[in-house]
């Protein structure tokens, strides 16, 4: 690998962004799964109904945690993607409760143009 120091840093640097796994949800089943490239229909394993591409930065929360579930439901009806890492309405950890969502979508509807 001459100029990389482990493996790690020689696919961070070489792989593109239409190579990286691309996380998929289902929100009926609250599973997702993570695919390599952009394919534009991936079926859920359990229920075979389309799922949702949500991007390469895009955390799945336990199938059991609802109010994670609502949150993430929230953020993306608001219209946040996790296809850039470091957006600004998502920077800084901001968001850990559904409450705290709320306000932050609150406060980035009212901080939009009109």
């Amino acid at each position: 690998m001459g100029k990389y120091r482990s493996w790690r840093d020689f696919s961070a640097r070489t792989s593109r962004p239409s190579e990286s796994k691309r996380t998929h949800v289902c929100f009926i089943c609250r599973r997702g799964i993570k695919q390599r490239g952009q394919r534009d229909q991936v079926a859920c394993p359990q229920c075979a109904r389309p799922m949702v591409d949500r991007g390469l930065y895009f955390k799945v929360p336990p199938r059991r945690a609802d109010n994670q579930w609502r949150k993430v439901q929230l953020l993306i009806n608001a219209g946040v993607n996790f296809h850039a890492k470091g957006s600004s309405l998502l920077r800084g950890n901001a968001m850990r409760t559904l409450a705290q969502a709320k306000q932050a979508v609150g406060r980035w509807r009212s901080q939009a143009p009109k």
